[in-house]
């Protein structure tokens, strides 16, 4: 018969708060709303300047403003009752590998066209 080995020391994974999850993703779903009638804007749907005046103004501050809030109140919640540095440095590296192998990171861009790191910057705006 097998014995099945249990650690006394094993931390005890704390449930999920439904309602943070809840809000996370309408924050998420919101953010993804207004990016929407950014790019309308920008395939000529809408007039120029519509993601950024009137309501879509307040609503893009909104939505940046609870989203925040949310990742502030998580990265509290998962590191209580201390940080764990391990774990936030390994995932903080994972983010910067995944960002940094991104098509739209700086650097592939850079690859992409041929021109060195020291040469390659980003271009600014176009003018409206």
């Amino acid at each position: 018969m097998a014995v099945i080995a249990e650690s006394i020391d094993a931390p005890q994974k704390t449930p999920r708060i439904g309602i943070l999850d809840t809000a996370r993703g309408i924050a998420l779903l919101a953010m993804a709303s207004y990016h929407c009638t950014w790019d309308f804007e920008f395939f000529g749907y809408l007039d120029s300047g519509t993601a950024e005046t009137g309501w879509l103004k307040f609503y893009a501050r909104a939505i940046a403003s609870t989203f925040l809030f949310l990742a502030g109140v998580s990265l509290v919640l998962a590191n209580l009752p201390a940080i764990r540095w391990r774990s936030y440095f390994k995932r903080l590296g994972m983010i910067v590998a995944a960002a940094a192998q991104s098509p739209s990171s700086p650097s592939s861009a850079c690859a992409r066209s041929g021109s060195s790191s020291a040469s390659c910057t980003a271009s600014p705006p176009p003018a409206s």
